[in-house]
């Protein structure tokens, strides 16, 4: 659930328990049940009341869509054999590649996102590097590195490394 749904949820919640207690509130008693007809079915007042449950209406629709979509699927990768089973998920790819590529010199940050593509792995890289680097060579070098430590740690075939050079690092000299 994200922060839009997040918001929303509270919103509705808040609502959805002020009309509750107001209607605790009316049916024990406590208070009168005619002053609030009066404010909430006076004429003037019906393009908004239908407005406020229309919104109100449509909210709900959206939680209840959102609690009952299906989550997507469980991002693992499966690898079969005689035995059993085995997952890796994609998180612990991302950090197996985040530290392979962060110990090459000259890449100040890096980060992956793997996902399953077509029997195997397609990877892409978010890098930072240094601005004096020859950038096809140091592709080429990380493409190699990262497709032999994910084979070599977990088997799977690596079919597609896509590397984006979002920013290089300056050096900052020191003020002494």
């Amino acid at each position: 659930m994200g922060p839009f749904d997040r918001g929303l949820l509270a919103i509705y919640s808040l609502v959805a328990s002020a009309s509750a207690l107001i209607g605790i509130l009316v049916w024990t008693g406590v208070v009168a049940a005619a002053p609030l007809q009066m404010i909430i079915f006076r004429p003037e007042h019906r393009e908004v009341a239908v407005a406020v449950l229309g919104a109100f209406f449509l909210a709900g629709m959206r939680l209840l869509w959102v609690s009952l979509r299906r989550k997507k699927e469980s991002q693992a990768i499966v690898d079969e054999s005689a035995l059993g089973q085995v997952r890796v998920s994609l998180v612990a790819l991302e950090n197996l590649i985040s530290k392979a590529v962060g110990m090459v010199p000259g890449i100040r940050d890096v980060r992956p996102q793997v996902g399953a593509e077509n029997g195997g792995l397609g990877i892409r890289l978010k890098v930072i590097a240094s601005p004096d680097l020859n950038i096809p060579e140091l592709s080429r070098q990380i493409q190699q590195i990262v497709q032999d430590q994910i084979r070599d740690v977990t088997g799977l075939t690596v079919n597609r490394i896509k590397i984006e050079v979002e920013n290089f690092a300056i050096a900052k000299g020191r003020v002494e």
